[in-house]
Order: C-alpha cells, then sequence, then structure tokens
C-alpha cells in the first residue's frame, strides 16, 4: 500500500505504511496523537445510547431532539437540568411560570452552545444523576441523532424504554472487545470509551506485543457534521505493510458498524460510514477502491453506506480514471464510465490501470 494521507479537523487520518515500530524505545510507531488514544478508556458501568428520530420523513432541529428527550424522561418521573446555573437570561413571557420555564429552556437549546460540554444533566427518584443528555450531528444538512450517556444498566433501560417513542437506539458499550479478523495469526480488540466517545481499534500479531495497525473511529464526521462513526484515523506500520492488512482492517471495520447500527439500518434510514476531509488523491482512489462514495464531488468527504444492498448498489457508480501514463507524460483518459474492454479491469477495483496500460507496465 503506498503512503496515503488525509486531514479531519482535529485528529489526522492516515492510510500509511511508512512508520517504523518503535515501541521498544518509548516511542509512538504511529503518526497520530498518542494522547487521544490514552483518553479511549474502557469503563464496563458506562453505556451511550444514540439513533435518529424513528419517524419516516419527520426531521427534528436539534433544538427539537433535545426537548423531545427532556420531555419523556420528565413525563417517567426524572429530573432534567436544562439551564445552567450560570445562565441568567431573564423571561420576558408573560406567560405561566410553567410555561416560561418551557419557553427559556427552549431559547437555550436554540443558542449556539458548546453542547459537546455541556450534556443536559439527568437525575433519577433519589436525585442521582444516572445520564447525559446530547445530541450527535451539527450541520444544518444532517439529520440529529439522540446521544445519551448512561452510568449504569438501570439507566440504559430507563432512557430506552421512555425514548424508543421517538428514536431509533442502538447501545454502544463502553468496553474492550475481541473483533474477529480473517487473517491467521493476528489479534484485533476494540476500545469504545472516553469523554469524546471514540473506539480504538488495534491489530498485534498473535505472541507479540508490537502493534500491526491502528485505527481511530468517531460517532460524528467533525468535516461535515453528520451523525454516525467516522474513521478518523487508519494507518499500518512499515515492518507490516504489502501483506494487506490495512484493507482487512477497513473491512472489519465496517462490518463492526453494521453489526452494531442493525436496528436502525434495517429501518429505512441510512447509517454511512464516513471519512473526510481527505486531503490527498491517493487517500480518495484508496477508500473509492473499499467502495465509499464521493459525496461531495470534490473528492473530500467519502462515505459508505452500513445497509449492504445500498452500499452495492452504490459502487458500480464510482467513477475510477487510470493511473498510467503515456508516452508524452500526460495521465491515461480511460476511466470506469468506458464502454470499450480497455476500461473493465478499472470498473470494479480490479486494477489501477487499463488493458493497456497494464501491459506497458508489464512490458
Amino acid at each position: 500500500m503506498t503512503k496515503i494521507t488525509i486531514c479531519s479537523n482535529q485528529v489526522p487520518i492516515l492510510v500509511q505504511e511508512n512508520r517504523e515500530i518503535a515501541e521498544a524505545s518509548g516511542q509512538s510507531a504511529f503518526s497520530f496523537d498518542a494522547k487521544t488514544v490514552k483518553k479511549v478508556v474502557a469503563q464496563p458501568s458506562l453505556t451511550t445510547i444514540m439513533g435518529p428520530c424513528i419517524h419516516v420523513g419527520y426531521s427534528l432541529s436539534i433544538p427539537d431532539v433535545l426537548s423531545k428527550a427532556v420531555t419523556c424522561v420528565r413525563s417517567a418521573g426524572w429530573q432534567v437540568k436544562v439551564i445552567p446555573e450560570n445562565f441568567h437570561d431573564a423571561p420576558t413571557s408573560t406567560r405561566s411560570p410553567k410555561v416560561q420555564k418551557v419557553d427559556r429552556e427552549y431559547e437555550y437549546l436554540c443558542m449556539d452552545w458548546e453542547r459537546d460540554s455541556t450534556p443536559l444533566e439527568v437525575r433519577d427518584s433519589n436525585h442521582t444523576v444516572v445520564a447525559y443528555i446530547n445530541v450527535l450531528g451539527d450541520d444544518e444538512g444532517a439529520e440529529p441523532w439522540i446521544k445519551v450517556k448512561c452510568v449504569s444498566q438501570q439507566a440504559v433501560k430507563f432512557m430506552q424504554d421512555n425514548l424508543k417513542e421517538w428514536f431509533l437506539l442502538v447501545n454502544v458499550s463502553h468496553v474492550e472487545t475481541n473483533v474477529e479478523f480473517h487473517i491467521q495469526d493476528y489479534q484485533l480488540t476494540a476500545t469504545t470509551g472516553g469523554d469524546n466517545l471514540r473506539t480504538y481499534f488495534k491489530l498485534i500479531p498473535a505472541g507479540s506485543e508490537n502493534v500491526a495497525a491502528v485505527a481511530l473511529c468517531a460517532y460524528q464526521s467533525e468535516a461535515t457534521g453528520f451523525a454516525g462513526p467516522t474513521v478518523e484515523h487508519i494507518e499500518t506500520a512499515k515492518e507490516y505493510q504489502h501483506q494487506g492488512l490495512g484493507i482487512a482492517l477497513l473491512e472489519r471495520i465496517v462490518a463492526f458498524y453494521r453489526l452494531m447500527f442493525t436496528k436502525i439500518v434495517s429501518s429505512s434510514k441510512d447509517v454511512r460510514l464516513h471519512a473526510t476531509a481527505v486531503s490527498s488523491s491517493d487517500t480518495f482512489e484508496w477508500f473509492q477502491e473499499r467502495g465509499f462514495r464521493d459525496d461531495d464531488g470534490l473528492g473530500e468527504e467519502l462515505s459508505i453506506s452500513l445497509n449492504e444492498v445500498t452500499a452495492a448498489a452504490e459502487a458500480p457508480y464510482i467513477i475510477r480514471q487510470c493511473m498510467g501514463l503515456r508516452k508524452n507524460g500526460t495521465r491515461c483518459s480511460t476511466t470506469s464510465e468506458d464502454s470499450s474492454t480497455e476500461a473493465d479491469p478499472l470498473c470494479y477495483g480490479a486494477s489501477k490501470f487499463c488493458l493497456t496500460c497494464q501491459q506497458d507496465r508489464q512490458a
């Protein structure tokens, strides 16, 4: 695999196989910020539930999502603190105090607050903090999801029971799990956790302490604002290159999230695995060859549907241009859209070269 680099707003996204293992010397074998990974710590007592509005064609705004969740929780007898103590905007309504409170809360939720740092605190009947309500999705064109971090299984059940009328919910447990990996003699683990929820995938050879490949995934695209799993970083260490580990790791990530979001995917909602802020043509082509769709027409935002039927239907429409060079030094103009047999190797990602360029390279 060639060096491939993606840059996101916060974490560099890489598909790269040019870094040496340096665990013994205490240096990181990989290029991303090690501090980010250290924050992804399994906490088995915690579970985050998340999902979109259940009603087809019914699009809720971020304030609406939060308000619906607050109303559902309060109706069941638990408390939700919406307005923080340091918010002193005085009510101007002449309506009843109860209605004024609802109006002020909605007004507060409509404000452009950094909600990632100010989730809504939920307390049970004993006044114990048991959950934190937030949203995923921050763009006008993105459908927001509800996101609730629960501190106990009792809280998980309560929130699921009382939010299921409005939201399709899946559980994201803050645990470390073993993930099936089809290449023998390798073990893949997925650790989920952290205040800014992420899942850290780590691939190690059997019987070794070396790390062969890693990936870091968030649950919202920072670049587009869309809710859903997002590859922020994927990288293979130098000594494990040219074995197909990066491709196999990405395939397992797709399978991992297809299983996690089965409940939503099986409905009419399309959940996508994103790869955003792609900064090189090599990276763009690498993801395209794995079935990712060009979402913005610029080769910067890509995604693949977690619905296998939808993903398969989208894949044939990926346009690939031959990577070969003509004798005059210009790039070959043959693409996968061409109807001639010349383009056959390009059509389904079998090769990066058309038949003529393949023959020229072998000559």
